[in-house]
Parts: structure tokens; C-alpha cells; sequence
């Protein structure tokens, strides 16, 4: 069945402005540009706003003024209802007022400022009228609800369709579309399933003139992604960025650190989420972030919670948008905690959503998850095994600008997960199933061999640098096997010299890194004066760290000139025996005692 909308329409002449462009909503009333569709000229547009008396027309209506929803005005839809759909007005109120219906009023049942529906609206459609054909215009409504568990969507009539609402109670909202003109009139129609709203008000605008531009004009070809590792957040502790993208975590609300960790990860500390609002970490977004904005990614972490108790349609991952509803990607729990599987919703105007893993994963035990996305197919991995497959190429490319662990984050936050999440990490390609399988065993995603990538790179910074000697002596001191190039299952010096003379290709001793041991690395070192100072633990490879303990002292000029690398020019291509001391290194020695002397 249809409804007539009585609505009050500003005609605007044609812009050279197109979509997209910086434009103003036009706003007010002006001299004849008040324009009634379906009805003859005698009857006057106007909006009730006082009660009715015996279901007569009542008198004393005016013209709503237009109203104003966060800077944006709006102006009222006045409109009446036609015979054809009096039983669903039957016994509601509005205003005080109670919508009825008397044969005596033929056709106009109920004049009203703001539609109220209970129950839902199906197929229902607004006529403008004097338009120009062929000009591209955009319109937007606002509208006001105050139940849950509806959906509202606009259809243009010309195939484009935008989900205003999702399940949100109590919240007014916006609902845009574009269309083509092909006619002095135009029907915009409106679609609602379950629930009780009323449409307020809408904007109409020109956006352009022939030919008009009614679509977002095509993205240029994305710089290809740089296959990296581009945030891990380990929880041990804190929730810094460990990947070396600086994509830091800000804690909120109820997070703690807690020793219940998966058996294959084996030390640190985990995130408990406690469920509460405004519990989550929101990820900075300062390199190659968000995730979403990659053609192909990885997202994986482990988690503990229960999917049927505490965390019916809570969230342990998404990206959206700081300010509106639209976009929205993220994973959780089942949305109607009838079980522990996995849950996947992406909207961006069209819906995939609400749609499950086969196996559980949020059963209170740990369990690794991992999505692989390939151009929107996503792949679903639970403890390191394939689990379903999922195509959301229905739902349009979108700019995410929020990142969160633990909730969905927009203008504010909601879906707050309860329970544990640990070893996060992010990536701008799709793992392979080997490394899938690989993180499930206990690899660290420091360890991911990177496509295209170096190993022993452990920043991802392209090359192998003084960070990178400097992360392997922090993990060897830390007994972090993630760090591991040597194959024996630890982190320990002979993994530091397999990264120096088997990786890098050079000698201890080298602390400029430019393949060669010589003076010119004791000027750099002797520069930094940190040479047996008091300071515990202050001095890295570039400062004459090379035995990885922290300090630079005479233990570092013993595994450098050990190594006979003083002043043999670049590695030679074998390995050649260890000379015997040389007057080079006997200068060497003779300015360490000098240094030694100074410092006294």
C-alpha cells in the first residue's frame, strides 16, 4: 500500500555545483516556492500541532517553522494520509491527538508534523515536485526514532539505496540519496521494517547542471600497499604499537593486564576488556593505517571470552567512522549470543552482516582468530584452521578514520567486549596459511616473513639498520624467541652474529653500518661519550653496544677486534681466518687506553 506525503518542496535553480563540492543546504521558506503534490491548489500544507477534537478537521494550523538538527536546517514534511491506509492509523495518538478515521472525512485521515508509525512502513514514497528534468539533485531527511530493533532505508527510486538505521534506539539520524530528474515530479521512496519513527524534515539541493554529476566521481588507482607488518599490540603490559609504525593504543575506561595468556605465546600479559562503556584501546592512526584502506589485509589475535553470556553482538576489532554510523567493518561475537561463533558485519550504505564462523571461538577458552581480505573476500581462520569464507563486494569501498580493539567506536563507543585479547597484530597483505598456522603455533608476528621483505628487517623499515640490531640484543635479553635466525629455537648471541656477519654482512666493531670496521666508527662511538660511563644500560649498537649487553665498555672492543674485521675494507665474499693482531689494531688498542685514560 501507498501513502501520499503532502511535503513542501523548495525548487532551486540549476548549480554548477557538483557532488562533493563545499555547498550549502538551502534553508527557509521562501515566496512562491511552497509547492503541494496530489492535491488541488485550495488545500493549504500545514502541520498539526495541537489536539483533535472529534476526529474533525481541527483549526488553527500553521506552517512549522523549519528546524535546525546539528547546524544543518531542515524543513518540516507536512502531509496527510489518503483513504487507502486508515487501519494503521486506528487507536495512535500524536501530540495528544488520536489518529482516527471517519467516512466522513474522506481521505484525510490525520494531519501531522511528524510521521509516528508502530509496527513498521513498507513502500511508501514522497512526491517533489518542480523539478527541471534532467537535473541532478541530492535530498536528505531527518529522522527521529524511539525503538530498537529497526531498520530504515532510502530509496531514490533510481536503484540507490542508503541504510539510515541499524538496531540504534533513541537517536535521530540522516538519510541521503542522489537521483536524476526525468520528470517535473519526482517519487523518493522510503522503506522501513519493524519499529515506531517519524521522518521530521529534508533538504533538497541542485548538484549539478547538465550533464549532472549524480555519483562520486571514481577514485584514482591506489598507490599499490607496501606489504608490511603495521600494528602489534602484544598487551605485555601496555598498549604501544610494537611493529614500528607508531600506530600506538590509548587505553579507556576498564582495561587491565592479566597473566591468563594463550599457552603458545608463553610469557607477558594479556588485555582483559571488563564490557563496560567506554571500555577499548582506540589505535592511533599514524602510518599505513587504517588497515581497511589496504586492497588486501590481515587482521589476527587471540581472545577469551563467552559468546552467549556476557558478549551478545560485542566487538574485539573494528574500523568506522568518528562521526556517523556509515562506514562500518568489525568482528565479534554473535549478535544474538545464541552461540560462540564468530560474527562479521560490514555496512558502507549496503549490508553484509551478522553472518558467523562454523566453529566457536568464544567458548571461554583461547582461541586464535584470524581474517584474511583479499578485494572483500574475507577468509576466516580459527586456531590456525580454515573456517568460512565470506564475500562482502556488495558493500562499496569506504575511508574508516577509527580504529578500536575491545568495542565499535564511532561518536561514541558501544558493543564493548568482556573478556581477554591478546597479541594483536595487523597487516597490508593477506598471510598465507602457513603463516596463519604459524601465529596459532607461537610465532611471534615480528617473525612473519614479510613478501618482498629482509630478513633480520624486524621494523619493516626496508632495510637492516641500527633498529634492527638493537630490537635482536632487546630480545635476546629478554629471552624473546620471536627473534630466532638461526633456527634453535631461542634468541641468544649467536642469532646477533648470524644478523651482523651472515645478514648484514659486516664486522662487529662496524657502528656506522657501512660495511666496514675502522676509525671512522671510533669517532662515532668516542662522539657519543658513553665509553664505562655510570649510566646502566644506556648504549646501542651505534654507540659501541656490540656485544648486546646494554653498555659499551672494553668487553665490545674485545668481540670486535676478535673478529679481525679492523681495517679489512668491506667482508671479503668467504670467510677467511682470523688474522693476527696488526699494528691497526694495536692503534686501536692505544686509543682505547687513551680513552680509558680521559675518562679518569
Amino acid at each position: 500500500m501507498r501513502v501520499t506525503w503532502l511535503s513542501l518542496i523548495l525548487v532551486i535553480a540549476a548549480s554548477t555545483i557538483a557532488r562533493g563540492a563545499d555547498i550549502v543546504w538551502q534553508s527557509g521558506l521562501l515566496d512562491d516556492e511552497t509547492k503541494v503534490s496530489n492535491f488541488g491548489d485550495s488545500i493549504e500544507a500545514f502541520a498539526f500541532t495541537g489536539e483533535r477534537e472529534n476526529n474533525a478537521l481541527p483549526l488553527g494550523y500553521t506552517l512549522d517553522a523549519p528546524f535546525d538538527v546539528n547546524g544543518t536546517t531542515f524543513i518540516p514534511i507536512n502531509f496527510t494520509f489518503q483513504e487507502i491506509f486508515p487501519d494503521h492509523l486506528e487507536g495512535l495518538t500524536y501530540n495528544n491527538g488520536e489518529f482516527g478515521h471517519t467516512e466522513a472525512e474522506e481521505g484525510l485521515d490525520a494531519l501531522i508534523g511528524g510521521l509516528a508509525f508502530e509496527g513498521g512502513i513498507s513502500d511508501q514514497f514522497m512526491e517533489l515536485t518542480g523539478l527541471t528534468v534532467g537535473q541532478g539533485y541530492q535530498v536528505e531527511f531527518y529522522y527521529h526514532h524511539i525503538n530498537a530493533n529497526r531498520t530504515v532505508d532510502f530509496d531514490d527510486g533510481n536503484g540507490n539505496v542508503v541504510t539510515v538505521f541499524d538496531g540504534a534506539p533513541g537517536v535521530g539520524g540522516f538519510a541521503s540519496g542522489y537521483f536524476l530528474a526525468d520528470a517535473t515530479s519526482q517519487e523518493i521512496y522510503s522503506v522501513a521494517s519493524t519499529g515506531s519513527h517519524y521522518l521530521s524534515g529534508y533538504q533538497l539541493r541542485a548538484v549539478a547542471e547538465q550533464p549532472p554529476i549524480i555519483v562520486d566521481p571514481p577514485d584514482p588507482d591506489p598507490e599499490p600497499s607496501i606489504p608490511a607488518l603495521i600494528g602489534y599490540w602484544d598487551f605485555n603490559g601496555d598498549a604501544q604499537d610494537k611493529s614500528g609504525k607508531n600506530n600506538h593504543g590509548t587505553i579507556s575506561g576498564g582495561v587491565t593486564f592479566e597473566t591468563d595468556i594463550p599457552a603458545t605465546i608463553g610469557a607477558g600479559t594479556s588485555a582483559y576488556f571488563d564490557g563496560f562503556a567506554d571500555t577499548h584501546v582506540q589505535i592511533e592512526h599514524n602510518e599505513m593505517m587504517p588497515v581497511t584502506s589496504h586492497e588486501s589485509f590481515t587482521i589476527s589475535m587471540w581472545v577469551k571470552g563467552d559468546g552467549t553470556i556476557d558478549n551478545a553482538d560485542d566487538r574485539i576489532f573494528s574500523e568506522g567512522s568518528s562521526i556517523d554510523n556509515n562506514p562500518l567493518f568489525n568482528l565479534g561475537t554473535q549478535n544474538q549470543g545464541a552461540d560462540g561463533t564468530v560474527d562479521f558485519y560490514a555496512r558502507n550504505g549496503a549490508v553484509v552482516g551478522h553472518v558467523y564462523s562454523v566453529e566457536e571461538a568464544f567458548d571461554d577458552e583461547w582461541h586464535h582468530v584470524v581474517w584474511v581480505d583479499e578485494d572483500n573476500i574475507g577468509r576466516l581462520y580459527i586456531d590456525g584452521e580454515f573456517d568460512s569464507e565470506f564475500d562482502y563486494t556488495s558493500v562499496p569501498d569506504f575511508d574508516a578514520d577509527i580504529t578500536s580493539i575491545g568495542s565499535v567506536l564511532r561518536a561514541a563507543d558501544c558493543c564493548n567486549f568482556t573478556g581477554l585479547i591478546d597479541d594483536v597484530s595487523i597487516y597490508s597483505f593477506a598471510l598465507p596459511e602457513s603463516d596463519v598456522a604459524a601465529l596459532f603455533a607461537g610465532t611471534s608476528p615480528l617473525s612473519i616473513n614479510i613478501p618482498g621483505g629482509i630478513l633480520g628487517d624486524f621494523d619493516n623499515s626496508g632495510a637492516l639498520d641500527a633498529a634492527d640490531i638493537d630490537l635482536l640484543n632487546q630480545a635476546i635479553m629478554g629471552g624473546d624467541a620471536a627473534f630466532d635466525l638461526d633456527n634453535n629455537g631461542m634468541a641468544d648471541a649467536e642469532d646477533r652474529r648470524v644478523w651482523v656477519e651472515d645478514l648484514k654482512y659486516t664486522y662487529f666493531g662496524d657502528s656506522n653500518l657501512d660495511g666496514e670496521f675502522n676509525t671512522s666508527d671510533f669517532v662515532q662511538v668516542f662522539t657519543a661519550g658513553e665509553f664505562e660511563d655510570t649510566t646502566a644500560g644506556n648504549s646501542t649498537w651505534a654507540e659501541g653496544d656490540w656485544n648486546g649487553d646494554g653498555d659499551f665498555t672494553t668487553a665490545d672492543f674485545v668481540l670486535a677486534f676478535s673478529s679481525g674485521g679492523f681495517e679489512s675494507g668491506p667482508r671479503p665474499a668467504t670467510p677467511a681466518s682470523v688474522p693476527e693482531p696488526s699494528s691497526g689494531v694495536l692503534l686501536a688498542l692505544g686509543i682505547l687506553g687513551f680513552a680509558s685514560r680521559r675518562r679518569k
